[in-house]
């Protein structure tokens, strides 16, 4: 988001005020929905707002403020917004810019929740198809969410048959992300208890967003 100028949505109800102009971006504002308690923001963290139900009027206001770095509180006032939130006139639509903000998800009892944001677990294995005991020297992961890791800090005995599950945890930008492809790839390393080197297949894997 931006100036008011710069706000894209189709609620004909919204309203938006510069209060002052800025010649350059604020990397930190304090937000302030409703008269509640202001909370800092960082250029780019997601600020979560949550409603009271029954009580809601169909709009919510809004105030962007400088930091005061003395007091850690609001200073100036920057922007003045209201946004309409109420679902019946399809006025929430995520990626779409309120002055300054940017909406990336909501959640209501009619829609649920509405979010660009996917929560996405890889889970790796490693398992043993020899007869024997199998000693894993080393096992390292390659994707795009931790980088090149070593899962082992110390051999791992493997029995025939067993099965060794590793995982991350990523969340996933889906507007970001759109046709972009992710690699995963994991490689290990294993021998025989006499230290025979055993054969290896390396497991390699793309998700697409499509």
């Amino acid at each position: 988001g931006g100036d008011c100028a710069l706000s894209d949505n189709s609620q004909s109800s919204f309203e938006c005020e510069d209060m002052i102009q800025l010649s350059k971006s604020v990397e930190t504002v304090v937000v302030t929905v409703n008269d509640s308690n202001g909370s800092v923001v960082r250029l780019g963290e997601i600020y979560r707002y949550e409603g009271i139900p029954g009580e809601s009027s169909g709009t919510i206001e809004v105030l962007i403020s400088d930091l005061n770095h003395t007091s850690g509180m609001a200073g100036s006032l920057i922007q003045r917004l209201r946004i309409v939130t109420d679902c019946s006139e399809d006025s929430l639509v995520v990626t779409k810019t309120f002055g300054a903000l940017q909406l990336v998800g909501f959640e209501n009892e009619s829609q649920g929740l509405v979010s660009i944001f996917a929560d996405l677990t890889m889970e790796y294995f490693i398992k043993s198809e020899g007869p024997a005991i199998a000693n894993a020297t080393a096992i390292i992961i390659n994707s795009p969410v931790s980088g090149n890791v070593s899962y082992l800090n110390r051999p791992l005995l493997v029995d025939s048959g067993d099965r060794i599950a590793f995982s991350e945890d990523a969340r996933i930008n889906l507007v970001e992300s759109l046709s972009l492809t992710f690699a995963f790839e994991l490689n290990a390393q294993a021998s025989t208890m006499y230290g025979v080197p055993c054969n290896v297949t390396a497991g390699k894997y793309n998700i697409s967003i499509a």
